[in-house]
């Protein structure tokens, strides 16, 4: 019972309700507790065993992909060799005669190209290994400038270390930066596993309670030493400072305790915790920035402006809420539809920040994509041979000159080549939000809870993510119960529900759901439109 709730996010209380509702017994506050213990003792052993399962499963994979690299690498080096014999072959067809020989001279040249070829593709093949392995330290390999963007593997080290991506992300059960609590997490890129959690907690209710007591000195130095082992308390420091905190603790012990080098880090800019990591001088790390963010930052600055320099109104060509929008869902095409090139990412995001700047009497196109099958309108007039169109007809969401000149800093600082060096991988923290998400729901943040079943209901949501609902069984064995049938049953229909959600995630069903919004929406708006203003403040 008490398993069952903490799983629904629900506490003691809950379950002294449904005990009154169902009038069965309920459970006296000591037993809850207790119960509460074993339930989470039985979560951290299983998250730990998942975890050490997790931590072999990506290495076998870096260890795999890397092999599979490696043997792209010999054939491309037999290639090469092919190509030299081929030349080989022209020389000698060349000491036939004088005029045969200019031929087998031609011959050979041609072989001599074969050859060049031949170790190029093996060059490649060599460089795809790189690509995969990544460098010993985790700087840049070879093919950290191809169109793939960075790579996400591990050096074949002979200490049997693997360097590897990794997105880290901290998050706390109290909203505002004064919470008790947080939670730092590391997942796997590549494979999207969990790979090592840290909680952090500055609150203790036994030492709270035992400050209030009278006691000697004495007293209270010999309780606090029989209490240590068992202090809920780990962390002293600001709530803010406790991703940062969390990412220092699991980068120390990354190669002890899971063999692995964290040399990419995936993270926001929202803290500090990438320069904390640097600053440990471990090993020189990476920092890839998060798609999503870069394109939350982008809306942000740009709405900040609007309200800042009063842009806004109904004006045409205002900085409106609604066009911060749409030019932020230009930024985001832009980086998407050019992902590991950073010069043409930069190229996009000033041709839609151009294309709206345009006008008639000034049009500034020479960014945006030419031919018949481009999106621009003015570029693809000029490539039928037609007289381009009006500009006030054809620019949906037009910039007038002061506003295109004041958000104009927001472009330069967010479309800088270090910036799309660090997102040209185009990857998102998505994976870290979903386990987040997954905390808060069997620990809402609406509710109080303890150290101990904040640490339980992490475990959970860790092992959850990496295992779906199989974990739920391991607990219970530990528990000392027997999972039922209907558990099993519920385990099936729940990953059946995980195998659709991953089914719906194909782009033709994306597409799908987009057109279905797109059409519910405009069935809307022709509704309002043939009804009138129904609705309205002030209308009687």
């Amino acid at each position: 019972m008490v398993l069952c709730f903490n799983e629904l996010g629900c506490g003691e209380a809950a379950l002294r309700k449904f005990s009154a509702i169902m009038a069965i017994p309920g459970l006296a506050h000591n037993t809850y507790r207790r119960l509460s213990k074993k339930v989470g003792s039985a979560h951290r052993e299983v998250t730990a065993n998942i975890l050490t399962a997790a931590v072999r499963a990506v290495s076998d994979a870096y260890t795999h992909d890397r092999d599979n690299e490696d043997s792209d690498a010999d054939l491309g080096d037999a290639d090469g060799d092919m190509g030299v014999a081929d030349g080989d072959v022209g020389d000698a067809d060349g000491d036939v005669g004088d005029a045969d020989g200019d031929v087998g001279a031609a011959d050979s040249d041609v072989g001599g190209v074969d050859g060049d070829v031949g170790d190029a593709d093996g060059d490649v093949g060599d460089a795809d290994g790189d690509s995969v392995r990544g460098s010993a330290y985790g700087g840049e390999s070879e093919s950290d400038s191809d169109s793939s963007g960075d790579s996400d593997g591990g050096e074949d080290n002979p200490d049997g270390i693997v360097d590897v991506t990794v997105s880290f992300d901290g998050t706390w059960h109290k909203r505002g930066f004064t919470s008790n609590y947080g939670v730092g997490i590391i997942i796997d890129v590549m494979t999207g596993l969990v790979l090592d959690f840290e909680v952090l907690s500055k609150h203790c209710q036994a030492c709270a309670l035992n400050s209030k007591r009278e006691m000697t000195d004495v007293e209270r130095e010999m309780w606090r030493r029989e209490h240590a082992p068992n202090c809920e308390k780990n962390y002293e420091g600001s709530s803010k400072g406790m991703e940062k905190e969390a990412a220092v603790r699991m980068w120390r012990r990354s190669v002890e305790r899971n063999g692995m080098r964290y040399t990419k880090m995936l993270s926001d800019g929202d803290s500090v915790a990438y320069k904390a990591v640097c600053d440990l001088n471990l090993y020189p790390v990476k920092k890839l920035e998060c798609v999503n963010h870069c394109d939350k930052r982008m809306g942000t600055a740009l709405r900040k402006k609007a309200k800042e320099a009063k842009l806004g109104g109904r004006r045409r060509g205002a900085l409106t809420i609604a066009a911060c929008n749409i030019l932020q869902s230009y930024y985001r095409n832009a980086i998407i539809q050019n992902l590991g090139n950073p010069g043409k990412m930069r190229e996009a995001i000033w041709a839609s920040y151009l294309h709206c700047c345009s006008t008639d009497d000034n049009p500034q196109h020479q960014n945006c994509p030419r031919g018949p099958d481009t999106w621009c309108f003015f570029n693809k007039a000029v490539a039928d041979g037609r007289q381009p169109p009006a500009h006030k007809d054809h620019v949906g969401t037009p910039l007038s000159e002061d506003v295109a000149r004041a958000i104009k800093p927001i472009y330069e600082r967010m479309s800088n080549l270090a910036l799309m060096e660090k997102i040209k991988h185009g990857r998102t923290q998505n994976a870290n939000e979903c386990v987040n998400g997954q905390i808060w729901a069997k620990c809402p943040k609406t509710v109080h809870v303890g150290a101990g079943r904040f640490n339980a209901s992490v475990a959970s949501a860790v092992s959850h993510f990496n295992q779906e609902y199989v974990h739920l069984s391991q607990v219970m064995k530990k528990i000392g119960a027997t999972p039922s049938h209907e558990l099993r049953i519920y385990q099936e229909r729940q990953d059946s529900r995980c195998s659709q959600a991953e089914e719906d995630c194909v782009p033709a069903k994306k597409r799908a759901r987009k057109q279905h919004k797109r059409d519910k929406k405009n069935t809307t708006r022709a509704l309002e439109k043939k009804e009138g203003q129904t609705y309205g403040p002030g209308m009687l």
